[in-house]
């Protein structure tokens, strides 16, 4: 409830950066049910970039439950198999930000695991392991022998790990064009033995990843069965009281004090944090009169909305949304956007939006295999009552149409 929340302080614009830990409001109940979750089960959480996933991440780890580990890393400079033990290993020795107890439980386990792998240096001092050229070659065994002798160390202490990898889905992608598409396979495969082996329910994994995971498992083949055992998770936006909140925080930090403002920003943003930073932004660098000329209710917050994304100064890292269609759907890229150039104009059904479509357009199979990857990509929502397709965030469609100059 709006009652509950602490009063409101100036927040600062990160422009896209690290958001500080002191300023992650609204999320705590999220991070909570995700623990809730994680102690069940791993699971893999997909949104679009800038939607908060590390920033999540980050929480659910000053947040763990008595008895957990937590080892938290981003994985987007892994290319290989060796890279992605490596950074485990160094990650799992570097761990400091927790009990000493829990965090003895996982040096054991793994100073017992490097006294029977010849090959691998340990540098105390700067905590630091270095692999030889003959462990590289044969990381993915390594890595099992790795994952078996911390599970049954921390079996043995009635201790837990949760291991979260942000943007894995990165690191699977380079493994693949590095090594090939067996090796991602292997490390796959791996990783979802280790999870349903009985010393494995030890360790649990979160996955994080923009739009793409899919993409790279139809890559590689199959049916993406080497993740059919860990479970989807979505963040969501932040609840209406958080939103406006939000809002407040960023227009007092800029000078800015007008509570219909903030929560008219917050209307439109409907829950999105980066659609308000971005609107904030485009206040604090346009506006010239000050609170005469902010937004006093929900069509002047809109105006705002298509002003901010419209302008090129916003520039792509405030709408990540639109570089990742070229960046994932390749040669389906045209057809992705058509889709979503129809579907924001209106709700549609598959029949209406491949009518629409021009008269070289593909079939209608083609089209709803396109349409279930924007599902599973965060763009589109779907009714089953209606049968309409539509945009899952309406600011997030707003932002697209202006981009596209197709107001």
């Amino acid at each position: 409830m709006a009652s509950q929340l602490p009063p409101v302080r100036p927040m600062r614009l990160t422009f896209g950066g690290r958001v500080p830990d002191r300023d992650i409001v609204g999320r705590d109940e999220t991070a909570d049910s995700l623990w809730g979750d994680l102690v069940g089960n791993s699971f893999q959480i997909s949104e679009m970039r800038r939607f908060g996933k590390s920033t999540i991440l980050r929480l659910m780890e000053s947040r763990a439950p008595e008895g957990w580990l937590c080892v938290r890393t981003t994985m987007q400079d892994v290319l290989s198999t060796s890279d992605l033990l490596e950074l485990t290993l160094n990650e799992l020795l570097g761990q400091t930000k927790v009990k000493t107890k829990i965090k003895r439980h996982v040096e054991r386990g793994l100073l017992s695991f490097v006294k029977q792998v010849d090959g691998i240096e340990v540098n105390a001092k700067v905590a630091k392991v270095s692999l030889s050229p003959q462990i590289k070659r044969s990381a993915c065994q390594t890595f099992r022998s790795l994952l078996e002798s911390l599970a049954a160390d921390l079996r043995k202490d009635d201790a837990y790990l949760a291991i979260m990898w942000d943007e894995f889905p990165d690191s699977i992608a380079a493994i693949q064009r590095n090594e090939g598409a067996a090796a991602a396979r292997d490390v796959l495969a791996l990783l979802k033995a280790s999870r349903q082996s009985d010393d494995g329910q030890r360790i649990r994994w979160v996955f994080t990843g923009s739009i793409g995971f899919h993409h790279v498992q139809r890559a590689l083949g199959g049916h993406g069965q080497e993740m059919g055992d860990v479970t989807v998770r979505d963040i969501g936006p932040l609840t209406p009281e958080w939103t406006s909140w939000l809002a407040a925080a960023l227009l007092m930090d800029i000078g800015l004090e007008d509570e219909p403002a903030a929560r008219a920003l917050a209307g439109v943003a409907e829950g999105v944090p980066f659609v308000v930073e971005m609107m904030v932004k485009y206040l604090r660098d346009n506006l010239k009169s000050a609170s005469r000329a902010l937004p006093q209710d929900g069509a002047a917050a809109q105006k705002l909305l298509l002003a901010a994304a419209g302008d090129p100064a916003i520039g792509a890292n405030w709408t990540p949304l639109l570089t990742k269609v070229e960046d994932y759907y390749q040669d389906k890229a045209p057809l992705a956007e058509a889709i979503l150039d129809a579907v924001a104009r209106s709700p549609q059904t598959l029949a209406e939006v491949t009518a629409g479509l021009d008269t070289a357009a593909p079939d209608q199979r083609t089209v709803r295999q396109v349409m279930d990857l924007l599902l599973s990509d965060r763009y589109l929502a779907f009714d089953q009552a209606s049968a309409l397709y539509s945009w899952r965030h309406r600011p997030l469609q707003l932002i697209w149409r202006a981009r596209r100059r197709d107001i």
